[in-house]
């Protein structure tokens, strides 16, 4: 698989998050993510970038919406979703 793929950049940009926003930020930005259809971008994110009260951690979570609308829109809300609980498990354990 390609290092460059939206999968990739999908895992990353959850590792990422892991360290900067709280795992029960992580969970329902992936409840949100795993329930929106992109194919209505504009009311999906804003529905769950809505969801997010804190101006810092809501900031974090549309860059992270944009990066996967424009780098890795062909991985879907369930890859998606998946990859940020699992980010947020390795972190809880780690």
């Amino acid at each position: 698989m390609n290092p460059n793929s939206g999968l990739h950049l999908v895992a990353r940009e959850a590792g990422r998050l892991t360290s900067a926003l709280p795992v029960s930020v992580l969970h329902t930005l992936a409840e949100s993510v795993h329930n929106c259809n992109p194919e209505d971008w504009s009311w999906c994110k804003s529905q769950i970038v809505g969801r997010i009260s804190q101006p810092h951690y809501r900031s974090l979570v549309a860059s992270f919406l944009d990066s996967w609308h424009s780098q890795a829109k062909s991985v879907g809300p369930e890859s998606v979703a998946v990859a940020l609980l699992t980010a947020a498990h390795c972190e809880q354990t780690h």
